[in-house]
């Protein structure tokens, strides 16, 4: 289990966070449709990841070329490339 650290720690100077006003329409997840927004706002912003707890995003694993991921996964991507260097 990962200890809390600052989030904010983790994206400096690595990633960096584009607002897009236009979004396509999409029906990716069947479940909820209210998750749509979060696919949406990927593809619009040509994201690699999403990353949500929520089983109904999560389940789809991939949508385009775009990683559904959850934090857990997320942060042994950065561990593994070495991004993040705090406690772990």
């Amino acid at each position: 289990m990962y200890k809390f650290f600052k989030i904010s720690s983790l994206f400096e100077g690595v990633f960096h966070v584009i607002f897009s006003e236009k979004m396509p329409v999409l029906h990716a997840v069947k479940e909820e449709t209210d998750d749509d927004r979060f696919i949406e706002c990927a593809v619009g912003l040509k994201a690699d990841f999403v990353i949500s707890g929520d089983r109904s995003l999560t389940g789809i694993q991939d949508y385009m070329v775009i990683r559904i991921i959850t934090p857990k996964e997320f942060l042994d991507i950065c561990l593994d490339m070495q991004i993040y260097r705090g406690p772990v």
